[in-house]
């Protein structure tokens, strides 16, 4: 019987595959592209294949992953918006690119997959290590750490009210404009990453406790109305209303561990749900008409892998032509996102980051981010590319192993970190 289950999921994997390479090699040799470079559609097509595969297993193994995120990531961003990009020559920010940058950059995105699997084969997170016993470990939780971190969530979601007024807790550009936590921009940003962070963690902690003991269910309502409050799904960015509401998900509703519906929820509201609440990011929620942005949202899909919601690629590239003229950094792009923390008024020439170095060159709109191969090539080159694959998928592995193979399934630590 296991025998004919193995069959079934190899054949389901090679299926999907081979369907998707039909697909794109259709797409590839069709009038569509036929003035484009072959050798770099077939890159694309390789990476895409490779990312498929990567993502199909996972689904068939679990109901979520870290390592599924990771392949869904880069089908979207690094295969299918990238392929959208090149075919149009339209990439966000820049323009065109040219043949050999991009072909370059597949193969670099190859070779960091590729790294990324070997980090990932481990068994890692089966044992008893330190860390993976911590990490398991079920306890009672702590209820005057829970009591505080609800108390002060209490006076953040005042402290907004009184500061932003009620009607515009909703518009993420009204909020930009009016909490202001002093003159330093760093420290500002700091403090307003921490108060979220807390938040969701305390909802993500309180909503875990109050599945084992219903004294705590009172907790575990009050934080999520102060998330609801202070960081309503429109006042953030789409990554952080991702990582917060997708996480309050899943602890919600322990059932979608052993249902394989997530992946199809966060496809759909990647592709839809997303693009809406850029309608409401920088407009008064009374303002905007629902169905219309709705209707709009679904008829911009199309275009929408061109703009700058989708410049992954762009800036991974951007790195490629950084080193190329100037070299890599070393480690010094690197060692400012490590100390963080220390104010400018100290460290005059810290570096800002990758994304807004790289925007700052071509003259660009400076608030956006630099992937993980991007990040790795500007401080390493190729060698940051396969020691940044190596690490994050021994990383993801390992949390995705402590989470999947531990015999606690509500286990509270692992639950709120992961």
């Amino acid at each position: 019987m296991e025998k004919e289950i193995e069959k079934s999921k190899v054949i389901a994997i090679y299926a999907s595959c081979l369907s998707i390479f039909g697909i794109i090699g259709y797409i590839i040799f069709s009038n569509v592209f036929e003035n484009l470079n072959t050798t770099v559609l077939l890159s694309f097509t390789l990476n895409i294949l490779l990312w498929s595969v990567l993502f199909v297993k996972e689904i068939i193994q679990k109901s979520y992953s870290m390592k599924m995120i990771f392949s869904f990531f880069c089908i979207f961003f690094y295969g299918i918006a990238a392929l959208i990009q090149y075919t149009n020559q339209h990439f966000p920010w820049i323009g065109s690119r040219s043949d050999s940058t991009i072909f370059w950059a597949n193969i670099l995105l190859t070779l960091y997959t590729i790294c990324y699997v070997l980090g990932s084969m481990h068994n890692c997170g089966k044992g008893t290590g330190r860390l993976t016993l911590f990490l398991k470990e079920d306890y009672f939780p702590n209820l005057f750490g829970l009591r505080l971190l609800t108390i002060i969530n209490i006076i953040s979601v005042i402290y907004r009210v009184i500061k932003i007024g009620p009607t515009n807790l909703f518009n993420k550009s009204s909020i930009s404009e009016e909490i202001n936590y002093g003159t330093n921009s760093s420290f500002a940003l700091l403090i307003s990453h921490v108060l979220v962070a807390l938040c969701c963690m305390t909802v993500l902690y309180s909503a875990s406790v109050a599945q084992k003991n219903d004294g705590f269910k009172k907790y575990a309502i009050i934080n999520i109305i102060c998330l609801l409050i202070s960081y309503f799904p429109t006042n953030l960015s789409r990554y952080t209303t991702a990582a917060v509401y997708g996480s309050l998900l899943l602890v919600a509703f322990p059932k979608l561990k052993r249902k394989r519906i997530f992946i199809v929820g966060f496809t759909m509201a990647f592709l839809v749900v997303f693009p809406l609440l850029n309608d409401y990011r920088r407009s008064d929620i009374g303002d905007v008409d629902a169905l219309t942005s709705l209707m709009s949202a679904i008829k911009s899909i199309p275009n929408c892998w061109t703009e700058g919601h989708y410049d992954s690629y762009t800036t991974y590239t951007l790195t490629l032509d950084e080193v190329s003229k100037y070299g890599m950094t070393y480690g010094r792009q690197l060692l400012g996102v490590v100390l963080f923390f220390v104010p400018r008024t100290i460290w005059d020439d810290k570096p800002i980051g990758s994304g807004a170095f790289m925007a700052e060159k071509i003259g660009s709109f400076t608030n956006i981010s630099c992937s993980f191969p991007g990040e790795g090539y500007i401080n390493f080159g190729v060698v940051g590319i396969i020691v940044f694959g190596l690490l994050i998928g021994f990383v993801t592995s390992y949390l995705d192993n402590v989470y999947w193979n531990n015999e606690q399934p509500n286990s509270i630590r692992i639950t709120t970190i992961y």
